[in-house]
């Protein structure tokens, strides 16, 4: 479960979120100084969502996002982007980074088709009624799916899944 960081980011945020490891502050003041440009966001990995898909993976959390299959999304728009219109390959590839953590990679490799083969029962089993918000869709994937869908049920079932959203930009 990933989303951008709503709060601003700041040394008691960082200290709930670690656990008040150390080098927290020396960490906290190289995100502070890296200032953000225009809408960039700090991606979390707030929670992994338990399923068999991801076995291993579960007790993962409080992750920054650092890329996706090699893209480095610069807020949640890009990652949508990304996930729907650039995952090619056979594996989908996520690399996080623990704060006060920085010289280690945390990398969850997973299958895309089991991804999304899981997708339904991850959702049904932890009551999510979407796999985003439309708020995280990118403005030009709300155009195409606008475009090449006929009514409003059909906007609406294609918006809650990720495997409906990739087949209908697929055919754009």
């Amino acid at each position: 479960l990933f989303q951008k960081n709503e709060a601003p980011l700041s040394l008691p945020l960082i200290s709930e979120k670690t656990g008040k490891r150390k080098n927290t502050s020396s960490t906290f003041n190289r995100f502070y100084q890296d200032q953000r440009e225009g809408n960039d966001q700090v991606l979390i990995l707030s929670k992994v969502l338990a399923d068999e898909v991801n076995v291993g993976y579960h007790g993962w959390s409080n992750l920054l996002l650092k890329s996706v299959n090699g893209f480095e999304p610069k807020n949640i728009q890009e990652l949508v982007d990304v996930i729907v219109r650039k995952l090619e390959g056979e594996m989908v590839e996520f690399r996080c980074q623990m704060v006060g953590l920085e010289e280690a990679d945390f990398v969850l490799c997973m299958k895309m088709q089991e991804v999304l083969q899981s997708e339904q029962r991850i959702l049904h089993r932890h009551m999510i009624a979407s796999w985003c918000s439309r708020d995280a869709l990118p403005s030009g994937v709300q155009e195409v799916v606008g475009n090449s869908t006929s009514t409003g049920a059909e906007m609406s079932v294609c918006w809650k899944s990720l495997k409906n959203l990739r087949a209908v930009l697929k055919n754009e």
